[in-house]
């Protein structure tokens, strides 16, 4: 799909436009590959996720202001740090991605990173509003699809989804056999919808193309797992797979479900 691109002086944003719609895209370049995302309408910005580190958020924050309609809204899932840049913002989300913010797998990863540069593991966004099912937001219909500790956010006018990982040449964090599984169905019901784009907070937004590539991967993965003795041997056979994927420390993490 094609869309427009600005360079901004740490990141990037890639814009998308559907009608009277527009998807802005923020590539932040930070360490993560983070990407972070807002939902333009007639009046009004909705955030889709908040930058990790400081420096873009603050620029994430401009362009939005960039954007002149006012950013009310934000759904917060897993990446809830930075909500003193936003204040009068509405943080959103379900129940579970609360609970997980905090105690359970979100906290996790936010004590993981504390403590490096410019991210603020104090200033968390609290969920004030719940959403399940379907939400309306300036006319535009966002629907929920609830996974427990995260969820996925479909956006029918677009025809996008959003989710946490995909990444047609990174790793994903695969939570094992159950979690591989779990997987494969979330992406095969990406294919039967036929999403035109394929929104995700650790990679440029992808097609169709790329689910084809990550049900290859989760397959090859299960396969690998089952032939390995160990954890050291499972990763050693998915590098060799995989030679050129970034996200080793996502493929460690997988390695721990699959050998707990």
């Amino acid at each position: 799909m094609e869309y427009k691109e600005t360079t901004l002086a740490t990141g990037k944003v890639r814009v998308y436009t559907f009608g009277e719609l527009k998807l802005h895209a923020y590539e932040t370049s930070d360490g993560l590959a983070d990407e972070c995302y807002i939902v333009e309408s007639k009046n009004e910005l909705v955030g889709i996720e908040i930058p990790t580190f400081e420096a873009n958020i603050k620029e994430y924050k401009d362009y939005a202001e960039s954007l002149g309609k006012p950013l009310n809204n934000i759904f917060v899932d897993l990446h809830p740090v930075g909500a003193s840049f936003f204040e009068g913002v509405k943080f959103i989300g379900t129940k579970g991605a609360k609970e997980a913010i905090a105690s359970g797998s979100t906290r996790g990863t936010i004590n993981f990173l504390s403590g490096m540069p410019g991210f603020n593991a104090e200033d968390i966004a609290d969920i004030s509003e719940f959403v399940d099912g379907k939400t309306v937001i300036d006319g535009v219909e966002y629907e929920i699809k609830d996974y427990g500790d995260e969820y996925d956010i479909i956006i029918p006018a677009m025809n996008v989804v959003y989710t946490h990982m995909l990444g047609s040449t990174v790793h994903s964090i695969v939570a094992g056999v159950a979690g591989a599984d779990a997987m494969l169905e979330k992406l095969n019901g990406y294919k039967k919808v036929g999403y035109d784009l394929i929104l995700t907070s650790h990679f440029v937004p992808e097609g169709q193309e790329a689910v084809d590539v990550k049900i290859a991967y989760v397959e090859n993965e299960k396969k690998i797992a089952s032939e390995s003795n160990d954890a050291e041997e499972f990763k050693a056979k998915m590098k060799e797979a995989y030679p050129d994927y970034l996200g080793e420390n996502y493929l460690d993490m997988s390695a721990g479900f699959f050998f707990a």
